[in-house]
């Protein structure tokens, strides 16, 4: 029986406090998990429990005490669905009490990303292939962590098309960039680290963002990012360039 947790007062855990890794045959995998966690500011009886999540499956794992950190033996994925992309939770519970108290907790750790590669862990947008029938891109955000750019596996070599086609560049990234942040906006998570990242690469774009509820306030400002993101990167000149060059 899970215990239930008081969430008061409670410090995040950052991306960089805990790295996870999967290991074993893509249809049954497992995962190892590095802890690194930047304070000595929980007591040493404190549990560490890790929770494995995609959609509404989910899985829980006891690692022990901060003091004695002891991964389980079967950290195998079996109540998880495989289809998407699998997240990660860590929650540091002092059980003292009647009920847990929970002291830290973090979450949308992938375990899909080169630990020690800070470009990859601080990547805000995840480009991944996906069978989309005739759609050619969505962007999702059922996992619950950073949104992932989809493209249709359909489409050859995609994800490198991404990466160096003004085409799909130009036509895919600002649309992609305004469904975000209106995502982020509508769905502000103050404990949510990818909320946090995204409204602040909005602010670096577009000033603070503005103290109101009013809708077309807030369209005019995420309007107003994805222009100035557009004129950084000099889209549409990039764009029309390409298309001269094959005229």
């Amino acid at each position: 029986m899970q215990r239930t947790f008081n969430y008061t007062g409670r410090r995040r855990i950052e991306q960089d406090e805990a790295l996870f890794s999967f290991y074993g045959p893509e249809d049954f995998p497992s995962f190892n998990v590095e802890f690194r966690l930047k304070e000595k500011e929980f007591p040493d009886e404190a549990k560490i429990y890790v929770e494995a999540y995609y959609k509404e499956t989910r899985q829980r794992y006891d690692f022990g005490t901060v003091g004695r950190i002891s991964p389980p033996k079967d950290r195998a994925l079996s109540e998880i669905d495989l289809s998407g992309s699998t997240l990660f939770r860590v929650l540091i519970v002092d059980e003292s009490g009647s009920n847990g108290l929970l002291l830290a907790s973090g979450h949308s750790f992938r375990g899909d990303q080169d630990p020690d590669d800070d470009q990859s862990r601080d990547s805000l947008l995840a480009v991944v292939k996906k069978p989309l029938g005739q759609v050619v891109w969505r962007v999702e955000f059922e996992t619950g962590g950073m949104p992932e750019l989809c493209l249709n596996n359909n489409i050859p070599n995609a994800i490198d098309k991404m990466k160096s086609d003004p085409y799909f560049q130009t036509l895919i990234l600002p649309a992609a960039l305004k469904q975000i942040l209106m995502y982020f906006l509508w769905n502000d998570d103050e404990d949510s680290e990818a909320s946090d990242k995204w409204l602040g690469f909005a602010n670096y774009f577009g000033g603070t963002k503005p103290e109101t509820k009013d809708p077309s306030e807030i369209m005019i400002w995420v309007d107003e990012i994805v222009s100035e993101f557009s004129k950084k990167f000099d889209l549409n000149d990039r764009l029309v360039a390409v298309i001269k060059e094959e005229e």
